[in-house]
């Protein structure tokens, strides 16, 4: 538990460290990230880092069992996007644009947490199912977008004024 531990301070720890230093040294990181698409733009590279990363598990327990994994990847993607719903809808009040944001956040940043700190100590099957809700976090950002640009589904949207 204590090297857990160590791994999840060493991970937050870092990122922590990293976001601290953008700020302070704001000036000399604009040419880097002059906006926010920037940001975002790096973080989508991180993504596409993880999901490659996890490819490997993907493949290995597709293999295996196939069924086994299909049922393990609806059950991510059902507990990913039901937290995600859950979260939205525990602060509409707030707004759906910013109930939206939380909602994305809630559901799938700790996936790629708990796959790095647990990184190979994972029985097969567990680090299986945790490649499995990669596919979600991945996913779920592009069928958002998508969906936002149907006319149909823009409609049922109440917009901040």
């Amino acid at each position: 538990m204590g090297r857990l531990a160590i791994r999840l301070f060493s991970i937050i720890g870092a990122a922590g460290l990293v976001a601290f230093l953008a700020m302070r040294f704001r000036r000399h990181v604009i040419p880097v990230l002059p906006d926010q698409s920037a940001a975002t733009g790096i973080a989508v590279v991180g993504l596409m880092i993880v999901g490659l990363a996890t490819s490997q598990g993907i493949r290995a327990q597709w293999t295996s069992n196939a069924l086994r994994f299909d049922v393990m990847l609806a059950a991510a993607i059902v507990f990913n996007f039901g937290l995600c719903v859950l979260a939205a809808m525990t602060f509409a009040r707030l707004g759906w644009q910013t109930a939206g944001t939380i909602g994305l956040v809630s559901g799938n940043r700790n996936v790629t947490l708990v796959w790095a700190a647990a990184s190979f100590g994972l029985p097969s099957l567990a680090e299986g199912y945790v490649a499995a809700c990669v596919i979600p976090v991945l996913a779920l950002p592009l069928i958002i977008k998508l969906c936002l640009r149907l006319p149909s589904f823009s409609r049922f949207i109440p917009q901040n004024r």
